[in-house]
């Protein structure tokens, strides 16, 4: 496995451990959507489409992921309080493996 491949598992794995329920359709759809967007922010070290779907794992999808990441900034559904806010109180609370 690439460390590509390997940080988006990673992160998408840690994703579905803050979450007492597993989301099943659109919501695992929009979880994994979120993993990608996280994965290739750290990865690109930029914010840029491009630039986070050339660090994805699957580049032959590229203008597809680029639709996905689109619609998922601009849905109207997707806002911060339903699912950055969560993730961000689970991370707070949490204790650090450190401890």
């Amino acid at each position: 496995m690439n460390d590509n491949r390997t940080r988006l598992k990673v992160i998408h794995c840690a994703l579905k451990r803050l979450c007492h329920t597993q989301p099943g359709g659109h919501a695992g759809r929009r979880q994994f959507t979120l993993a990608m967007l996280i994965s290739g922010i750290v990865s690109s070290k930029e914010v840029q489409l491009l630039a986070i779907v050339s660090k994805l794992p699957s580049k032959n999808q590229a203008e597809s992921h680029i639709k996905r990441f689109k619609w998922w900034i601009t849905h109207e559904k997707v806002d911060c309080s339903s699912y950055y806010l969560s993730y961000v109180c689970l991370l707070y609370t949490s204790p650090s493996p450190r401890d």
